[in-house]
């Protein structure tokens, strides 16, 4: 797969107007052995207080086999032990027993960080991946959003991300893991103020397309067999088919025999795994004769 397109739920500066969303985000159980806070917001504002973890989840929705990015203009703290996180399949984000995926990118030098990605069971952490020396371009104080970094999930596998500058999306690690597919998206980290946060969420199943079959010319009394073709789909609906028409919901055959004479107007609405849509429609005209002996009287 490559990383799908993402929508901007929230940019934002620390502290000019950090996590102020609307209250949209919300801090999250800090984890047990870990000295520092998982997600930790002070009325939907990053805490000030370097000594606690900074972040925070986006609590109006679950994503299904989600995708989550950030931009980030500023390095976290240079000291041994600090990082970013990015979170997919949060759940449970508000008890002890938090669970999920998350994409961890430690400081090492410089703009070098190591990356493991972990699963989590009911607070409980296992390393699935890791990477060491990445060198993310742009993370350094003054300096204007540059790479990107992902998290997704998708078909059993959880992968992460990286995207220079003017490039395309690349593959850094992967692990196979089917425990989660949906849940609430998040990230962390310790950062200078003034730090800008680009960040970006939605779903790693790439969109359902549909073709258009075109005008539709049919005989009464007759067996029809129509198929609709579509990408990245997992159910097909019609409306206004010709009576005794159907479509099956998994294949997207249209079949039946035709029993009245009319002129429909046909509605195709696609699905994919995580019920987005494409829609597309046309005209079914159902006559006593075939067309070709329509012309060849009017002539």
């Amino acid at each position: 797969m490559s990383f799908p397109a993402l929508t901007l739920l929230d940019s934002f500066i620390r502290e000019e107007n950090p996590l102020s969303n609307g209250g949209k985000w919300k801090g999250f159980y800090p984890t047990g052995g870990e000295s520092l806070y998982t997600g930790k917001c002070n009325k939907n504002e990053w805490e000030t207080n370097s000594l606690n973890f900074e972040g925070a989840y986006w609590s109006p929705v679950e994503f299904a086999n989600p995708a989550v990015s950030t931009q980030i203009n500023r390095q976290p703290e240079e000291n041994a032990g600090n990082y970013f996180t990015w979170w997919a399949c949060l759940r449970n984000p508000l008890t002890s027993e938090i669970s999920g995926y998350r994409l961890k990118a430690y400081w090492e030098s410089g703009r070098k960080f190591e990356f493991k990605l972990e699963k989590i069971v009911k607070n409980v952490y296992t390393v699935l991946a890791t990477l060491k020396e990445v060198v993310l371009e742009g993370v350094q104080v003054e300096a204007s959003p540059k790479d990107k970094v992902g998290l997704t999930v998708f078909e059993g596998k959880v992968t992460a991300w990286r995207k220079k500058v003017g490039g395309e999306w690349v593959e850094l690690l992967s692990a196979l893991d089917a425990t989660y597919t949906k849940g609430y998206v998040a990230f962390g980290g310790l950062l200078q103020l003034g730090a800008q946060i680009n960040f970006e969420a939605g779903s790693a199943a790439s969109p359902p397309t549909i073709e258009n079959p075109g005008k539709q010319n049919s005989v009464l009394h007759k067996t029809v067999s129509l198929q609709i073709h579509a990408s990245n789909v997992t159910k097909y609906f019609a409306t206004g088919l010709p009576t005794k028409l159907s479509i099956s919901e998994t294949t997207g055959l249209i079949t039946g025999e035709t029993e009245v004479e009319e002129s429909a107007l046909v509605k195709i609405k696609v699905e994919n795994v995580v019920k987005e849509t494409a829609e597309t429609s046309f005209e079914w005209n159902v006559t006593s004769k075939p067309n070709n002996v329509i012309s060849m009287v009017l002539g």
